[in-house]
């Protein structure tokens, strides 16, 4: 039973008993003394035989009507959250070390990748660690447009000529004859730099959208990354993609 149901019932119950009590009392006084004095303690016995279990009979209908109208209610609740749509589980990463690990680890069974890198200077100059690990992660993408996969990137414009150099190799493979997969880049000003940023991993069917990374800061807050493999989000992000690419300049 859930406290402040049990504060309720409680609170009921005592002001029930503290009724009977004060009708009794009042009843009593207002009983004559002649007759009174006429009863005898077995008269008064059996009085109080017959009244006090009616009295408990009632209070515990009381009770028992709460609690079916709680339980009703209650079963009610959950009836409807049954009907609302179950969403996909959401993984915490506690670091953008430990994001950047799993995007190493799935890259090469990506399709298509929608990445977005919009870093202040000032911001990504006090994580040195973080630039580490999104060197191998480029790596790892170059290496899989080579193998076929598309790859569209939004950065910001300290990653312009990260951006290019992508496009660069990608145009020399194909004069070559080489096969690789499609990429499309676009440079979003720093004045229209959203707080966070994102990147959806198609894999086939499949897809899973990793989202955090705030810019904000180098804190704790701004290492949050969360994966979630709703399609609704997934959906939703990549229409947020367009608009940024929207607004963004195509490489």
């Amino acid at each position: 039973m859930k406290r402040s149901l049990r504060i309720q019932t409680i609170t009921l119950v005592v002001g029930m008993l503290g009724g009977v009590a004060a009708t009794a009392m009042s009843l009593f006084a207002t009983i004559p003394e002649a007759f009174k004095k006429s009863m005898d303690p077995m008269a008064w016995s059996v009085v109080f035989a017959c009244t006090i279990p009616l009295l408990i009979v009632l209070a515990v209908n009381q009770v028992s009507l709460l609690l079916k109208t709680t339980s009703d209610r209650e079963e009610e609740v959950s009836a409807l959250m049954a009907t609302l749509p179950k969403s996909a589980s959401i993984m915490h990463f506690p670091n953008s070390s430990a994001a950047m690990k799993y995007l190493a680890a799935n890259i090469d069974r990506c399709s298509r990748f929608y990445n977005t890198r919009l870093v202040l200077p000032e911001v990504e100059a006090k994580d040195p660690l973080n630039a580490r690990t999104t060197s191998a992660l480029d790596a790892a993408v170059l290496r899989r447009i080579r193998e076929g996969m598309d790859y569209c990137w939004i950065v910001s414009p300290p990653y312009e000529n990260a951006a290019a150099g992508i496009h660069e190799q990608r145009t020399a493979w194909v004069r070559r004859g080489l096969a690789a997969g499609s990429y499309s880049a676009w440079i979003l000003p720093e004045a229209q730099l959203p707080f966070f940023h994102f990147c959806i991993l198609q894999y086939g069917q499949d897809e899973e959208l990793l989202v955090g990374w705030a810019i904000a800061a180098p804190s704790d807050f701004g290492e949050r990354v969360f994966l979630i493999r709703d399609q609704r989000f997934v959906d939703y992000f990549r229409g947020l993609f367009k608009l940024y690419a929207a607004h963004g300049r195509e490489l």
